[in-house]
């Protein structure tokens, strides 16, 4: 127990330098922006600060959008981390399209039930929207459209 728990913590502080270190150089990317800005066009920090992070926000969205959608972990049950497909229903799966990637259904979470006709009459089947992983992450097939990754980029701008 011990053990998992300090793995746990060395996981958590890598993710934090991580996110420290993105955002030191974020912040350099804008600094050098602003001189750069203010520089060639003669303008106040004020207005360079306001135009360059219109750039560094429309930067973002063209690197996020048509990039595999990258599901994140919303809790966890037990030793698995609850992995969150969002609201795009085409990213929901039924239980063997979590198992194929080595995930559980997370039947106490958001689903769908859908009814289809085949040969063999009128079908049942259930669409699940998260799955219990062992990891904290899940990239999945299907890219970020225009609406995700303006929601990702926002997300980065508030951290």
């Amino acid at each position: 127990m011990k053990l998992r728990a300090g793995l746990l913590a060395s996981i958590v502080i890598t993710g934090c330098i991580t996110c420290v270190a993105a955002s030191q150089a974020e912040e350099s990317r804008l600094k050098v922006c602003m001189a750069s800005f203010q520089k060639e066009v003669g303008v106040s920090p004020d207005i360079a600060y306001a135009e360059c992070s219109k750039r560094s926000f429309a930067d973002c969205i063209k690197e996020t959008s048509g990039k595999k959608f990258v599901a994140q972990y919303v809790g966890r049950k037990e030793d698995k981390f609850i992995v969150d497909a969002g609201n795009d229903f085409t990213r929901w799966m039924e239980g063997w399209g979590w198992r194929a990637i080595n995930c559980e259904p997370h039947g106490e979470g958001p689903r769908r039930d859908e009814k289809y006709t085949n040969f063999w009459g009128v079908q049942k089947r259930t669409l699940y929207r998260q799955g219990a992983c062992q990891t904290e992450t899940l990239e999945l097939d299907q890219v970020n459209s225009l609406q995700e990754a303006e929601l990702i980029c926002k997300g980065k701008a508030q951290k």
